[in-house]
């Protein structure tokens, strides 16, 4: 036994509830922004919280008012779920003598998050549609974005619909039209021009099946096809011509972001319309706080078309995959090159990301000729 863990059992036991009800225990591995997001959502009427785990856990240390104990004093403690909190989710559930005790569950809140929320949730939080069946189909996939697929029923994605990108009255028609919507990945872009009357092709590296999109589509109903496929192949001979394309959160993850666009550029007529959002410099700051201190740096570069290449690091989750990121007038100037005229840009500013809307104004030839 592990020095200083009777002193904690005896410490929960004077927490435990005297009368009433039988309240199931729960121990969380983890200690940050997963184990928020798991306690945000927990029916303290039936569970309760008897210990958070952490490798290399100091004696005293506490989270969210309860203890913090590290992994080898589990074996000191009594409880019927294990909730891990941590992205080393299978490592941890493949640790002999990890799993919940006398026959208890083991979840993830990152893989699990419909099953978790059927599960942990105050039952007039939990979706009548969402029945056992829907949220371990549901839990298959790795989900990016949140979208209804039942009423009152969403799936465990954290990036909504944002109207801003595709709501230009007007400007936008989406009834009749033929749209392409690149790096679709959950579809719900594909699956909101669909509503509104398009008829939609996604295209996206990711295999539907892995992803939430088959899934979503199954129970949507919706007639949209999907190409497996990269924007960096795409041409009018092997996809076709469409009126509209979406490209929303993919250009910065490109090494060619330019060639992209030259892309998109064909299988568009002249007039039809490209709605765009991605990565932009103008507010780094509020996304990346190593900008902080180049913000006048910045703002002084505005009107100079400048990409800064991130090597693979950006934003406050130093992710790996962003590789350019534009000003706005490099973005601009990228969409003109690519034979657009940008007729709406904006900024949101949380994010710093720039979207609009671009028409195609002319045919480009991706090379040019060898005089």
């Amino acid at each position: 036994m592990v020095p200083g863990v009777l002193t904690w059992a005896a410490l929960l036991a004077t927490l435990a509830p005297t009368g009433g009800a039988i309240m199931e225990r729960v121990v969380v591995w983890g200690t940050g922004g997963a184990a928020r997001e798991f306690l945000a959502g927990l029916d303290g009427r039936r569970f309760r919280v008897v210990a958070f785990v952490e490798t290399g856990a100091r004696p005293g240390a506490s989270f969210s008012g309860c203890g913090v104990l590290p992994p080898e004093a589990m074996p000191g403690l009594e409880y019927e779920h294990l909730v891990i909190a941590s992205a080393y989710f299978d490592q941890i559930a493949a640790t002999p003598g990890q799993a919940a005790p006398g026959g208890g569950r083991t979840w993830c809140v990152k893989r699990q998050a419909a099953g978790i929320k059927r599960q942990f949730a105050s039952p007039e939080e939990v979706p009548p549609g969402l029945t056992e069946e829907l949220a371990a189909t549901l839990d298959q996939a790795r989900w990016f974005h949140r979208l209804e697929i039942l009423p009152g029923v969403f799936t465990p994605g954290h990036v909504p619909l944002l109207p801003e990108l595709i709501d230009y009255p007007g400007l936008v028609e989406f009834s009749g039209r033929r749209v392409l919507d690149i790096g679709a990945w959950d579809g719900v872009y594909s699956f909101e021009a669909w509503r509104r009357g398009a008829r939609v092709t996604a295209l996206d590296i990711q295999d539907p099946a892995r992803s939430g999109f088959g899934i979503a589509r199954r129970f949507l109903g919706a007639d949209v096809a999907h190409v497996l496929g990269s924007v960096e192949d795409l041409s009018r001979g092997t996809h076709g011509e469409f009126d509209m394309v979406l490209f929303f959160g993919v250009y910065y993850h490109l090494f060619n972001p330019l060639r992209a666009f030259f892309n998109i550029n064909s299988v568009l007529p002249v007039g039809g319309l490209m709605l765009f959002e991605g990565a932009v410099l103008d507010l780094a700051w509020n996304f990346d706080d190593a900008f902080q201190d180049r913000k006048a740096l910045i703002e002084s570069f505005a009107d100079m078309p400048l990409t800064l290449f991130c090597n693979g690091e950006y934003g406050n989750n130093r992710d790996w995959s962003t590789w350019f990121v534009p000003n706005g007038r490099c973005l601009r100037d990228w969409l003109e090159t690519a034979g657009f005229a940008v007729e709406r840009y904006g900024v949101l500013e949380a994010n710093s990301r720039g979207y609009g809307v671009a028409r195609k104004v002319r045919e480009v030839a991706v090379e040019h000729e060898v005089l």
